[in-house]
């Protein structure tokens, strides 16, 4: 049981470490884009619209790979919280033979965890998923490649 909570462990740091990574480059893109428009001083429409339209579709592209990567991650996630009430188990038979204190009830990462804030029926819970926050940035982005591309057509 080991080797399997082990190996959805290490599948949830890989998907989750590629999540961060596609967000942490294209968000430097983008960046790189928007002070290359205004360091440049590019006024000519033609340029800024051609460029908001590039940065439209890295932004739709973008959004659409956070998802999947998004999905992949609970996807992994969802392995590790049914294997680890069968890991702790194991865990703690192993600890018992070894004279050791076994783990409390309580000590869990994702059985029995507090619930997130999509999961919460009963009590209010602040904030929202790093994941969602992920996926908010290529909308962002998007929205202020639109308004760019609509100001350089009404120039």
């Amino acid at each position: 049981m080991k080797d399997l909570y082990k190996l959805a462990f290490d599948g949830a740091k890989a998907e989750s470490d590629r999540f961060w990574q596609v967000f942490n480059l294209l968000s430097a893109t983008n960046g790189a884009m928007i002070v290359f428009l205004n360091a440049s001083g590019q006024t000519e429409t033609k340029v800024v619209a051609v460029t908001a339209i590039l940065g439209i579709l890295i932004c739709a592209i973008w959004f659409g790979v956070q998802a999947r990567l998004g999905h992949w991650c609970k996807w992994w996630d969802d392995r590790m919280h049914e294997l680890e009430p069968f890991y702790f188990e194991e865990l703690n038979g192993e600890r018992l033979r070894q004279g050791l204190a076994i783990l409390p009830e309580d000590f869990a990462l994702f059985h029995n965890r507090k619930p997130n804030s999509r999961e919460a029926s009963t009590e209010r819970w602040s904030g929202i998923s790093t994941r969602i926050g992920g996926k908010l940035m290529p909308a962002f982005f998007g929205t202020v490649w639109a308004v760019l591309l609509i100001l350089s057509m009404s120039a």
